[in-house]
């Protein structure tokens, strides 16, 4: 009977995993748009444009005028612009419209040392919207934003 125990949980353990692996990538589309910006927040503050530019898609539009080129060009200014710097994302909200399509609401705080007064920072309300592209990668399709104050980091 000991020997049937052990096999039974055995099994039924086997079939957990079996489940588990064919079930895909259990990260639901939320946690993955949040993972997306995370490394996004990472990039910036490392000035990685590579990595930012991976995270843009290629259909990119805002109402600035921008399109993937110019807002890389003007990313790419301002990583120059700012010798060591910080970036904090608060992300106030994520809407799912599907499983492929987010609209994001966040605060950005972008913070640099490169005076003799010490600490410089700029906060930005940003609105982004973010689809799933055929690749199965999360990318920015559409941006806006405006100077903000330090309640958008609350």
């Amino acid at each position: 009977m000991h020997a049937m125990t052990r096999r039974g949980a055995l099994g039924t353990l086997w079939l957990a995993v079996l489940a588990l692996a064919c079930a895909g990538d259990p990260e639901s589309p939320e946690a993955q748009v949040r993972r997306v910006l995370t490394a996004v927040e990472e990039a910036a503050e490392a000035g990685e444009l590579k990595t930012l530019k991976n995270h843009v898609s290629e259909r990119y539009q805002d109402p600035q005028g921008h399109d993937r080129q110019s807002l890389m060009a003007f990313l790419t200014l301002q990583v120059m612009r700012q010798g060591n710097r910080q970036a904090v994302l608060n992300i106030q909200d994520i809407s799912m419209r599907s499983d492929s399509r987010a609209e994001v609401s966040l605060g950005a705080a972008l913070a640099s040392r490169g005076s003799a007064m010490g600490l410089r920072a700029s906060v930005y309300h940003v609105d982004l919207d973010l689809e799933k592209e055929s690749d199965g990668e999360w990318r920015l399709v559409w941006a806006q934003w405006w100077p903000g104050d330090a309640s958008e980091m609350l």
